[in-house]
Parts: structure tokens; sequence; C-alpha cells
């Protein structure tokens, strides 16, 4: 089993475990966990399995829908396939609406022991916020680029940080900054959107941490919404033979 801190953490992530896909995704949906564990063999068929109890996943030209994250030598700066640590995010920061959810399918880790997967919940952030800047967040417009070892930053997409998911009406995220993207200003929108993106940039760095140190066939499910993630360096550095699968829901 995983080492993980188990229920809510201090910093307000909940998470947990259960014995069957069905449960972990039920849990995750309504809102239980933040970020779910199951622990089933590391095949693509689990990854279909999951696919399918959440309706379908998420397409995207730049990736396929189950996607091999590998560490690449050759990739010193990616968020995804370099061995260094990750700074907290969410995925699909460059898309026009990031997925809500996505999972991680763990088939083999890091073989120094490093690449622990970490978590911060956002509501505590959102509310602890000036309500000036939290209306901010609303209503400038924010430019999130995708980031690529060749090309730099590209692929920009622009809207709000925080912005209400369409049918189901529930509170969007999108965050990532690092030494390859920054959240660029589009239009403040006559907001403090500068000092609002300061406000996340300084909680974010100071805040506790949620770490689950994940082994083969656990299957981490998370809520792209409720949490931003990262992950500490691969220890075995770019000799490691760590690999994920990852998929976007739709």
């Amino acid at each position: 089993m995983s080492i993980l801190k188990r229920q809510r953490q201090p910093n307000g992530v909940r998470i947990g475990r259960e014995e069957s896909a069905e449960a972990i995704v039920e849990k995750i949906r309504d809102g239980t966990f933040d970020v779910g564990i199951w622990n089933s063999a590391p095949n693509i068929e689990n990854c279909y399995r999951l696919i399918d109890m959440f309706g379908g996943a998420r397409s995207s030209p730049m990736f396929p829908v189950i996607r091999d994250i590998k560490v690449d030598p050759a990739k010193h700066s990616s968020i995804a396939e370099s061995c260094a640590a990750h700074p907290l995010h969410t995925d699909g920061t460059f898309l026009d609406i990031p997925p809500e959810y996505f999972f991680l399918q763990v088939v083999q880790g890091d073989d120094g022991g490093g690449g622990a997967s970490i978590f911060a919940a956002i509501e505590p952030m959102l509310v602890s916020m000036p309500e000036e800047l939290l209306s901010a967040l609303r209503s400038a417009q924010v430019a999130f680029g995708r980031f690529d070892e060749s090309r730099g930053v590209f692929d920009s997409s622009v809207g709000p940080v925080v912005f209400t998911r369409h049918g189901s009406g529930r509170l969007g995220f999108r965050w990532r900054c690092d030494d390859q993207v920054q959240p660029q200003i589009a239009d403040a929108r006559d907001t403090k959107i500068a000092n609002a993106i300061e406000w996340i940039r300084d909680y974010f760095a100071d805040c506790p941490l949620a770490t689950i140190e994940s082994l083969p066939g656990d299957h981490l499910i998370v809520a792209n919404d409720r949490v931003v993630h990262g992950r500490t360096e691969l220890l075995a550095g770019e000799e490691s033979t760590r690999w994920l699968r990852r998929v976007w829901i739709a």
C-alpha cells in the first residue's frame, strides 16, 4: 500500500483509499475525496475502465488520451519529463477549459525512491484571499502557455484564473507559475490581478502540503479544481525508470 497521510490534511486536502474503482470514483465526484487512491494492475485496461466510469476522457491535439510519462534525458525543464521537482500547478492550464479531473496510473516508481506526489488545497487559499483580489481572479484575463524544450512557451490560453464550469456550475481554477511558464496578464480589466497573482504565489510557497508516496498499481484520481499538485525530485536522476500513465477526464 502507499505511504500516505490519511483523511483531511492540515491544509485541507481530503485523501482516501478505496478497494474498488467504483467507490473511489464516486467519492471523488461527490467531493468526499480531493485525491482518491485505488490499487490494481497497472495496465491499459484499467485506464479505460476508469475512463468509462467517468463517462469519457478529454482529447487533446497535443497528447494522446492515455499519455505515457517517463524521464527524457534531453528534457531538463519539462514539467512532466524531466527528473527535477515539479512546482505546484493544475493540469491543462493552456487549454480553454482545463480538465475537471485527471488520474495517474503508476506503472513503475523511481529507482531512487523519489518522485513523491505533493498536494495543496485550493479552497482554503481562495477563502483566505481578500475579496478584491478574488474578484480580480474572476474577471481579469490571464494567459497560461504550454512549454516545450524546443519551442519555448506557445499555445497560450487566455481566460480568468477562477471560472465557473458550464453545466455543473462548479468553480474552476487554473494555475501554473514556474521557471518556464508564468501567468501573463492579457487584460487586467481595472482589477488588482497582479496583486492577486503575487498573493497566490506567496501562499503556495509557504502552505502545508499533503504527500503521497505511491507504489506500482496505485491509481491517483485527482480533482483538478480542488487541489494543486506537484512532485519531488526523482532521486535516480536521468536514469530513473519511473513510468506513469496520465489521463485527463472530460
